[in-house]
């Protein structure tokens, strides 16, 4: 029993030393590589049963992609390696075999200054040739190696080859204004091409992407962090060939703040002309009431095809239900005067937004005391009547009504330039019949816009004075 415990102790022994010594010891270096260039000159080879032929391939110092195609001619399969170092035992960047009287080609980025070896064998022997060619890469295929570029500036690049492996990474930094960004791609090439915008160096970031096709051009329009770099990553489609693209960065100021924050400021009786420069645009503006100031005009203009939406708030909080006072829509073309009886020195918000992209108007918010002294009724006109169902006359006025003011003031005397007397408060109508007056009489009217302003009755301008006689 021991003599066969010790010859199986040996016999284990000397395995174990077998394989420490076959895993110590390195494949043996490649020594007797052929050079070859990527110029395309054929290499051929004529490979005996488990023979191998070697060629050495030295990149330079741009960088590119690199085919190589080789032509299997015999009638038994091969096999094709790439290695990234003189040995066997080093990373294969290729590794794959060609049937018999076929040929492949296998095309890989090869970093710049480097040295890489390609090894051609075959288990029963084979005839061919394999040759290089070097594809040159217009831009960086990393996000360190990205390409800076400037806003309007229009950048033509190309896939090289075919796939998500081949890529163009550009960059761009936003400055500190308040500013939209459209990110635009234009295939120019045949086949569909990726656009990706990350919002970081690596691809761990949140990104949006679009498919660019053919003879096409497609845009995302975004609100980007101030001082921040955003990359955009362009490749080709998984399943289609190398293409061209174009990519084009441009900035597009936004006029108006998009929150609360940074309402710009609107000046008593003075217009703000705006843009919604694109759809999901919001424009913000404030506007603080006088002391002693409750009566304002709002007027509203659409100055564009595009449906907008007016949204008046009483605080800086779209959420509370007590912060809205009214909402105003405009079609294209459109535009109104709402009257607004305030509170005193507080501060208010006007929202807008549109239906899409390129929505222009223009606003404005004034006191009564600005507004209604210039203006007065519009058409005024006045005219006597006998009445023929009773004794005595009347008198017919009518004008056009705006509905802009609180009412009208209508006033009559007997003598042309003195001795008026109110006679009438009216409110949103256009016309009124007085019975108070005798025939063979002469009467004069005259009328105003009025509203109340922090209790107070303020009058319009008078319109002209209109003469009455009935016979």
């Amino acid at each position: 029993m021991k003599k066969y415990l010790k010859q199986f102790m040996g016999t284990a022994l000397l395995i174990v030393a077998f394989v420490l010594t076959a895993t110590a010891v390195k494949a043996a270096p490649i020594t007797n590589a052929a050079p070859m260039a990527a110029n395309g000159e054929q290499k051929t080879f004529a490979l005996k049963e488990r023979q191998a032929v070697y060629y050495q391939i030295t990149t330079d110092g741009s960088r590119g992609y690199y085919s190589i195609t080789c032509h299997n001619n015999g009638n038994e399969s091969l096999d094709i390696n790439l290695y990234n170092g003189p040995g066997t035992d080093y990373a294969t960047t290729i590794n794959s075999y060609i049937s018999r009287n076929s040929n492949q080609t296998y095309t890989r980025y090869l970093n710049p200054n480097t040295t890489y070896y390609l090894e051609v064998t075959s288990y029963y022997g084979t005839t061919g040739f394999v040759y290089l060619n070097k594809i040159a890469d217009d831009y960086g295929n990393t996000f360190a190696e990205a390409t800076p570029i400037s806003f309007g500036q229009m950048v033509e690049g190309q896939i090289e080859v075919s796939g998500l492996s081949e890529t163009d990474f550009f960059r761009f930094t936003t400055d500190n204004s308040n500013s939209y960004y459209e990110i635009a791609g234009y295939g120019t090439g045949s086949e569909t091409a990726e656009l990706k915008l990350y919002e970081g160096p690596d691809f761990s970031y949140a990104h949006q992407d679009m498919s660019v096709d053919s003879g096409s051009s497609r845009a995302m329009t975004r609100k980007l962090e101030k001082n921040h770099t955003y990359y955009i990553c362009m490749s080709g489609n998984y399943w289609e060939d190398a293409t061209r693209y174009k990519v084009k960065v441009s900035k597009i100021p936004d006029d108006a703040s998009d929150d609360f924050a940074g309402a710009v400021k609107l000046s008593d009786g003075k217009y703000k002309s705006g843009k919604i420069e694109i759809d999901g645009d919001v424009d913000f503006y404030r506007f603080k009431t006088a002391k002693k100031t409750t009566a304002y005009q709002l007027d509203l203009k659409n100055t564009s095809t595009i449906t907008e939406h007016f949204t008046l708030y009483t605080r800086n909080d779209i959420a509370s239900a007590n912060s809205k006072v009214n909402n105003y829509y405009l079609y294209g073309g459109e535009q109104t005067t709402i009257w607004l009886n305030l509170s005193k020195n507080h501060t208010y918000y006007l929202k807008v937004d549109g239906d899409d992209g390129n929505a222009t108007y223009k606003i404005a918010l004034t006191s009564a005391k600005k507004t209604i002294k210039k203006k007065a009724p519009f058409s005024f006109k006045a005219r006597g009547y006998r009445r023929y169902y009773a004794t005595g006359a009347y008198a017919s006025l009518s004008w056009k009504n705006t509905g802009k003011y609180a009412g009208y003031e209508i006033y009559r005397s007997t003598r042309p330039k003195s001795g008026f007397k109110k006679i009438k408060t009216l409110k949103d109508t256009s016309y009124y019949s007085d019975y108070g007056i005798r025939r063979h009489k002469t009467y004069y009217y005259k009328m105003r816009y009025f509203v109340k302003d922090n209790g107070k009755i303020v009058g319009g301008k008078w319109t002209k004075t209109k003469k009455v006689k009935v016979k």
